[in-house]
């Protein structure tokens, strides 16, 4: 599988629905995630460039985030999160909570993939089904917001794509 496969599905209230998928050469498993995106100006709504390389080095490294706890800053659509939270990671995506449209997309997302489906390279008909186990807390950087105080430590915290543009960092 190339850069991993994406494909859009449809067009719906101005979401579209993609997928991506992932390959592990180490498993021979395949993870199918699929995403709700809106095309906008407004960051956080699409899949940028470097969340799919990200993504496929979480899938190739599975057993580095089973049962871990997992912080993903600016997760956008949340593409890394939910390919973490198929490894087994309890993740906690996060993304500004003054936008309350950037946090209704990665809302549907989750929603989308409420069960994820994962399948056998070698046996196309072999597939397990899982419940990605995620969290989304809205979280400003620029702000003090009590909401970050209800985060449990962490093992590990993923960030890609995050930018710094002044209006959204000085709120």
């Amino acid at each position: 599988m190339a850069a991993d496969d994406s494909s859009d599905v449809a067009l719906v209230e101005g979401y579209r629905e993609s997928s991506y998928s992932f390959f592990s050469s180490s498993t021979s498993a395949i993870l199918d995630v699929k995403l709700s995106t809106i095309m906008s100006p407004e960051y956080g709504l699409f899949v940028w460039p470097s969340a799919p390389f990200l993504a496929r080095y979480v899938w190739n490294h599975q057993s580095e985030f089973k049962a871990k706890f997992v912080l993903e800053l600016g997760s956008g659509v949340g593409l890394v999160g939910l390919v973490a939270a198929s490894c087994g990671a309890h993740c906690i995506l996060t993304d500004r909570e003054d936008s309350d449209l950037v946090l209704r997309c990665l809302g549907r997302t989750v929603a989308l993939n409420k069960t994820i489906s994962i399948r056998s390279h070698l046996d196309p008909t072999s597939q397990r089904q899982l419940t990605p186990n995620v969290t989304i807390v809205p979280f400003s950087w620029a702000q003090f917001s009590p909401s970050i105080l209800a985060i449990p430590p962490v093992d590990i915290i993923l960030a890609s794509d995050c930018i710094y543009d002044n209006p959204t960092a000085t709120g």
